[in-house]
């Protein structure tokens, strides 16, 4: 049995756990590099996938200090601030004031990135729909039924470190 620091995700403890777990990444995987965000946005740039999971955790988790977001994305810092910039710069995010007294700087999602965001997540949403059709009515039921628990699966993978 392997040993895990207590609240720390670590190697499963089975064969079965450790089988699922590749099962499960590869068809991840798959489905990802299909539903890549980056092929347009409101303004006609090209979304990264980075980018696009900050304009997400912008939304889904509203304002935050660029720190917070870098080990909520699972970034350096310099390579939070790179990414803000360039959201920054073209009208998706913006730079406030943040805590108790203002001191401290937030980053907080725009309309403009709100609007970039729901192009791709349609986008997304239309390409997994076409996916989803070609099953038959039994697989898009198991599939439906998984969603609880891949939900909370994400959410677990979305915790900082």
């Amino acid at each position: 049995m392997v040993a895990r620091s207590a609240g720390r995700a670590g190697p499963p403890d089975d064969d079965e756990a450790v089988a699922l777990a590749r099962r499960l990444t590869v068809v991840v995987g798959q489905v990802t590099r299909r539903i890549r965000p980056g092929r347009s946005a409101a303004d006609g740039t090209t979304l990264a996938a980075g980018h696009f999971s900050l304009l997400a955790t912008l939304d889904r988790e509203g304002p935050a200090q660029p720190g917070v977001l870098a080990a909520t994305e699972r970034v350096s810092r310099p390579a939070m601030t790179r990414m803000v910039d360039t959201l920054e710069e073209r009208g998706h995010v913006v730079r406030q004031p943040g805590g108790d007294d203002g001191r401290t700087r937030e980053v907080a999602l725009t309309a403009a990135g709100r609007a970039a965001l729901r192009e791709v997540q349609a986008e997304r949403a239309d390409t997994v729909a076409g996916l989803l059709a070609e099953l038959d009515p039994e697989d898009r039921a198991a599939v439906a039924a998984a969603l609880p628990a891949l939900e909370r699966l994400a959410a677990l993978a979305r915790r900082p470190r």
